[in-house]
C-alpha cells in the first residue's frame, strides 16, 4: 500500500513540474531578449551547481567510506594469507580463532561491502560446499579479489584472468589460473 502512494505521490510531483515548466515555457515566449538571456544563463549556472554539489558530495562519501572499506578487506587478506602460512608451516590456526577472524571479517563486509564483493563472497560460501576444484577454488577467489579492487577504485581490465591469485600461488602453482 505505502509503495502505491510513493507512487501516486511522485505522479502528482512529475505533473505539477511538467505544469510549472509549461508555465514557464508559455510566459519566457512573451519575455523580451535580455531576459531570455538572463534567464538561461541563470538555469545553465544552477543546474552546474547542483551537478557539481552532487558530485562533491559523492567524492566525499566514498572518501570517507574508503578506510573503512580497506580495513574491512584487509581482514579477509589477514584471514587468507594466515591460513596460507599455516599451510606452508604445518601449523594449524586454532578452529576458536579462525571463527573469530571469520566473523570480524563478515561483519565488516556486511557494513562496508559493496554489493559485488557481497555477491561474490556469498557464491564462494555456497560453492564451497559442493566438492570444489582446486582450479575452481582459485578462479572463486580471483572473482572476490577483482569484487574488492573494483570497489575500492582499481580497474583491473587489462590483468588476465588469474592474475590477482597468482600472486599468492607458488610459480609452479601458477598454470592452474594463468592461461596463455
Amino acid at each position: 500500500m505505502s509503495k502505491f502512494v510513493g507512487y501516486i505521490k511522485v505522479a502528482i510531483g512529475v505533473c505539477f513540474i511538467s505544469w510549472l515548466f509549461w508555465l514557464f515555457v508559455q510566459n519566457i515566449q512573451e519575455a523580451d531578449a535580455n531576459i531570455k538571456v538572463g534567464l538561461i544563463g541563470f538555469l545553465g549556472m544552477l543546474s552546474a551547481t547542483l551537478i557539481t554539489h552532487n558530485q562533491t558530495k559523492n567524492r566525499e562519501i566514498n572518501a570517507r567510506h574508503f578506510a573503512e572499506k580497506r580495513e574491512a578487506y584487509k581482514l579477509m587478506f589477514d584471514l587468507l594469507f594466515d591460513l596460507i602460512e599455516s599451510t606452508k608451516n604445518d601449523k594449524k590456526i586454532p578452529e576458536k580463532g579462525l571463527i573469530k577472524k571469520m566473523m570480524e571479517f563478515k561483519k565488516a563486509l556486511l557494513i562496508w561491502g559493496g554489493q559485488e564483493i557481497i555477491h561474490s563472497w556469498n557464491d564462494y560460501e555456497k560453492k564451497s560446499e559442493e566438492a570444489m576444484s582446486s582450479e575452481e577454488t582459485l578462479m572463486q577467489l580471483e572473482s572476490i579479489f577483482r569484487a574488492i579492487r573494483k570497489d575500492l577504485g582499481h580497474d583491473d581490465n587489462l590483468l588476465r584472468d588469474g592474475s590477482l591469485v597468482g600472486l599468492i600461488l607458488k610459480a609452479e602453482d601458477k598454470h592452474m589460473v594463468l592461461k596463455n
